[in-house]
């Protein structure tokens, strides 16, 4: 529930062809789809949070009017991950809650 915002489709030669409100509950086969589609989430969410911010461009170097070489300084990108985390955070948050045992 938590994880709503993530839209796919899952294509399994396991499920049933019919399928009703019943068998959504009862079968096994929809519980370990269920399961194992949420760890592949957290693990690409996880992977998603521990990539860097790219720099916004290679910093250059000026020489001044004495000859003296002068750098620029870097302009660092925040790393994607934040911008995400802000959009889909209390969800996530939301999640530690449902997943308890």
């Amino acid at each position: 529930r938590y994880l709503s915002f993530i839209r796919g489709v899952v294509d399994s030669d396991d499920l049933p062809l019919n399928v009703n409100r019943e068998t959504l509950q009862e079968s096994k086969i929809i519980q370990v789809v269920k399961k194992k589609l949420v760890r592949k989430a957290i693990e690409m969410i996880r992977k998603f949070s521990q990539e860097e911010g790219k720099p916004a461009e290679v910093a250059e170097a000026e020489i001044d009017a004495d000859g003296n070489v002068e750098e620029k300084e870097q302009e660092s990108v925040p790393p994607p991950y934040n911008a995400w985390y802000k959009k889909f955070g209390q969800s996530i948050k939301m999640g530690i809650i449902d997943d308890e045992p």
